[in-house]
């Protein structure tokens, strides 16, 4: 069943004419009517080029295909709709003859769509999206690939998992297995609520499983699970944190790729650490792993403050055993002198998930020069960033560290090159579906 038109895609000469276009040729209804200006287009049209335009202005048009289509003037190119049950909808219309071009994870809440081939639909491309599930419980099982891509679960299915506790707000399962199945794969990818008293148990049980893969490793265990492993890679033992598992024979090894994650997010986003001076605010195993990957980039300068002095000391102690020759430790009080210097600022406190919490110093202070980072990606945009956008500042949040810190772990299971891409679409498809319903 369809559910509802997502956009459109509307051949056009100008976009004051996409306007009228909206709801005049296409007639479709809009919730709430669609009044847009000029400038609101820019900001609502997905993409804007010299011959095509996508509106993402959702509607609430219970149109069937053909109505829409029927409606559909000069130059409409394109139609994206939502449906109740993607597999279900794609055997209704191949029975009347409509053929399937691709099914692929798209940028559904599920991760899930499908193109139809143009030629049944009088020239128009028409891709169908897997419509959110309607309840918590729904929301919670992934919904089940087209047979083009469907994962096959037999006796040599290899499994990932991801330790911690809590662990249900974890993003990484549907974005590792959208990869593995991208691969061809016949691996999947499970949260594991670990208690701290349960961890030794669970990693024994690790080792004798002949189908465990590898894995991630999230608080509050990364540096407990360190004495229950086998080896450490050099980068996991000069943090001395660990958030990455991966076999090497009958050896478990742990492996970091925050700090590497973090530093490829940084130059994804055109800035590049090498000579910058960076303050960075807490002394965590978040805050190591960046600083020590931001000293391997080149920073020349890096102050690190922290509510208790001695571990902010610790860490700087750590990144001038590194190579950086300019290190300064401190108190966050110190935070409003030393953010006037600063061409990077890195908050790599947990503030940003604490609601309501009183800002770490004066935000106002943030120089519109600086590029401000906070490690956190839910929300999306922290009050230290809404404020540090606010001064002027660019700014960059916890996401992209996700991505690359994952990108780099399925490379390190796999051997195989990460499909970034796919990871970064269904990634964002669940925090988009995360915050509908938070």
């Amino acid at each position: 069943m369809i559910r509802r038109i997502d956009h459109v895609g509307i051949l056009v000469r100008s976009l004051a004419e996409a306007v009228p276009l909206y709801t005049e040729r296409l007639g479709l209804e809009a919730d709430p009517p669609v009044e847009l200006t000029e400038q609101q287009v820019r900001v609502q049209f997905l993409h804007v080029g010299s011959d095509r335009i996508e509106l993402l202005q959702p509607t609430s048009s219970a149109s069937t295909l053909e109505q829409v289509l029927a409606k559909r003037g000069e130059g409409l190119l394109h139609i994206c709709l939502e449906v109740d049950d993607l597999e279900a909808t794609l055997r209704e219309l191949e029975g009347t003859g409509v053929r399937r071009v691709d099914a692929h994870p798209g940028t559904s809440p599920h991760g899930l769509a499908a193109f139809l081939h143009p030629k049944s639909f009088r020239g128009v491309s028409i891709e169908l999206r897997q419509a959110a599930a309607r309840t918590p419980a729904e929301r919670a099982v992934p919904v089940p690939a087209p047979e083009t891509t469907a994962l096959q679960l037999s006796g040599r299915t290899k499994a990932c998992f991801s330790l911690g506790y809590p662990i249900a707000q974890s993003l990484s399962p549907a974005m590792q297995t959208a990869a593995f199945r991208t691969r061809g794969l016949e691996w999947v990818y499970l949260p594991w609520s670990v208690p701290a008293d349960a961890l030794p148990a669970t990693v024994q049980a690790l080792r004798a499983n002949d189908h465990f893969a590898g894995g991630n490793v999230t608080a509050p265990h990364k540096e407990r699970i360190i004495p229950l492993l086998d080896a450490l890679t050099p980068e996991a033992a000069r943090v001395a944190a660990v958030n990455v598992v991966f076999r090497d024979g009958e050896r478990l090894v742990g492996h970091t790729t925050d700090g590497p994650g973090y530093v490829a997010a940084l130059r994804e986003e055109g800035y590049d650490p090498r000579g910058k001076r960076v303050l960075l605010l807490g002394a965590g195993g978040a805050a190591k792993a960046v600083g020590l990957a931001l000293v391997d980039a080149g920073a020349a300068e890096i102050r690190v403050l922290n509510r208790t002095a001695a571990r902010a000391e610790a860490v700087a102690r750590l990144l001038a055993a590194a190579g950086c020759s300019r290190v300064q430790a401190g108190r966050l009080g110190e935070a409003e002198s030393a953010v006037r210097q600063a061409d990077l600022v890195v908050n790599a406190t947990s503030i940003g998930l604490q609601k309501d919490a009183p800002p770490l110093f004066d935000y106002g202070l943030l120089p519109p020069t600086a590029f401000v980072s906070d490690l956190v990606f839910f929300p999306r945009e922290t009050p230290f960033l809404r404020a540090a956008r606010a001064q002027g500042c660019r700014t960059m949040n916890g996401l992209g560290m996700l991505l690359h810190q994952a990108v780099l772990s399925f490379e390190r299971w796999t051997g195989l090159e990460a499909p970034k891409d796919v990871m970064r679409e269904v990634l964002t498809a669940v925090l988009d579906q995360r915050e509908r319903t938070a």
